[in-house]
């Protein structure tokens, strides 16, 4: 816990908040790299991964990033790619002896810094 509580400070997520219980998060690097994008299973579904996304490419407009990457999973992949994420490399990953394909994804940025979502930086 002592680590995670660590790169939370470090790392300054992105999460969105029902009750007073956290259902999704996701980090932004200052690269563009989209990192430990989560959300709740219970909240699948409902503009969760929606407004964090939204978030993070206002967020990425107004660093003036130029475009968002992330590897997304398999069970990820039709929701980035709904949302104009393309293939840029597919991956055959095997973690503790299972298969775990996933994706190296990538999205240009253009325009300016959308509306705000509901999310919140956690402070």
């Amino acid at each position: 816990m002592a680590e995670w509580a660590s790169r939370l400070r470090t790392k300054n997520p992105f999460v969105v908040v029902a009750g007073n219980q956290i259902v999704g998060m996701a980090e932004l690097d200052e690269t563009g790299f989209i990192d430990y994008f989560y959300v709740h299973p219970d909240f699948q579904r409902q503009g969760v991964g929606s407004a964090l996304l939204s978030t993070l490419e206002a967020e990425a407009q107004a660093m003036h990033l130029p475009s968002l990457v992330a590897d997304v999973s398999i069970t990820a992949r039709d929701f980035f790619e709904a949302r104009g994420f393309d293939v840029i490399e597919a991956r055959s990953n095997v973690i503790i002896g299972h298969p775990a394909p996933n994706f190296a994804m990538s999205k240009r940025l253009t325009g300016e810094p959308g509306q705000e979502a509901m999310c919140e930086r956690d402070a």
